[in-house]
């Protein structure tokens, strides 16, 4: 996917702190990057839960 308006910068490393945010999400269909597994990983309070 591009985005011809703009370039894809990083202006936040607080990006689990803000969800709402999130515009994009970039996924691979085909399971070489992700070994064909999706992993949702959600933080609270410094506790990760992994699924």
């Amino acid at each position: 996917m591009v985005y011809e308006r703009t370039h894809a910068v990083v202006r936040t490393s607080e990006l689990d702190e803000e969800p709402g945010q999130v515009e994009y999400v970039f996924s691979d269909k085909t399971g070489t990057l992700t070994c064909n597994v999706i992993l949702l990983q959600i933080s609270l309070s410094r506790v990760a839960i992994s699924k």
